[in-house]
């Protein structure tokens, strides 16, 4: 993880965001970005609460097209505009039980 940006993402094709609550970015400079780099990819990784729910406002999930949480270990379920939910194992069972 890092605490800031490279000044220059033109050579990457995907930028992941590891996370946007430490880069202390707003919904605003995210869109910005992606206006700036058009054809990138943008992953946004975000620290969760307690409760399990994303730090930061609600407006940051209204800009992207899915949203990816990992409940439990080995576990993903997705929904967003395009999907409108699912989930799947990201590990196989063997795997989690060895960690």
């Amino acid at each position: 993880m890092s605490d800031t940006l490279p000044t220059d993402l033109t050579s990457y094709d995907f930028i992941f965001l590891d996370s946007v609550n430490l880069l202390g970015l707003s919904p605003k400079e995210l869109r910005e970005l992606k206006a700036k780099y058009p054809g990138k990819g943008f992953i946004y990784v975000f620290q969760t609460t307690k409760a399990g729910n994303f730090r930061g406002a609600n407006s940051f999930q209204h800009d992207v097209d899915v949203v990816i949480e990992v409940p439990e270990k080995g576990k993903a379920v997705q929904f967003g505009r395009f999907n409108q939910g699912g989930e799947m194992e990201i590990f196989s069972s063997s795997a989690i039980e060895n960690q």
